[in-house]
């Protein structure tokens, strides 16, 4: 309801890494496509793999499942026309280098190109590329909420697991939510 009464119009998404190197989950990625009246906008030149992006294509379904996405969509809007009213921009391969600003208001963000090293990593090449924004949200990471009854690592935000499965309080530096 707060979306369909906003006046935004282009949400820009940006990653620092390759498509290969996205954090979403297969499931996210999908649910994105089923958002009403959005067309998501992906950019030919941000689809750049490295050693490291073959390697985890090939040995990890998940990346697979989500590389098979992002370039099925990314052919769908070079075939056909975007006709949705909002569009969800999503730009890899690029770091935040400086927020632009006149008159105590923010008019863009510079972004600065980034290359896969080979290894899984990435590094600046220096090209700085000026986005027109009208306001900034940092989402690095995530910090969870406490769940009752469960154990709570405070320092790291998050509820203690190995591989998604819950551990025991006894063995972590965490304190149980309240």
């Amino acid at each position: 309801e707060g979306l369909k009464s906003s006046p935004v119009t282009d949400v820009h998404v940006f990653g620092r890494r390759g498509p290969a190197q996205i954090k979403f989950t297969p499931l996210e990625l999908r649910e994105l496509s089923h958002s009403r009246d959005v067309d998501i906008v992906l950019y030919e030149e941000d689809f750049e793999f490295d050693e490291a992006s073959d390697e985890a294509i090939q040995t990890n379904n998940q990346v697979k499942t989500m590389m098979k996405t992002l370039t099925t969509w990314l052919t769908d809007q070079e075939e056909g026309e975007q006709t949705a009213s909002r569009r969800l921009h999503l730009h890899f391969l690029q770091s935040p280098h400086e927020i632009l600003g006149e008159d105590g208001k923010v008019v863009g963000i510079r972004m600065e190109r980034n290359k896969l090293d080979g290894k899984g990593g990435i590094e600046g090449t220096g090209e700085f590329v000026d986005y027109p924004v009208q306001a900034v949200y940092r989402a690095v990471g995530y910090y969870s909420s406490p769940i009752r009854g469960l154990p709570f690592d405070t320092r790291a935000g998050v509820v203690p697991n190995v591989e998604g499965r819950v551990i025991d309080s006894a063995t972590t530096k965490d304190q149980s939510a309240p």
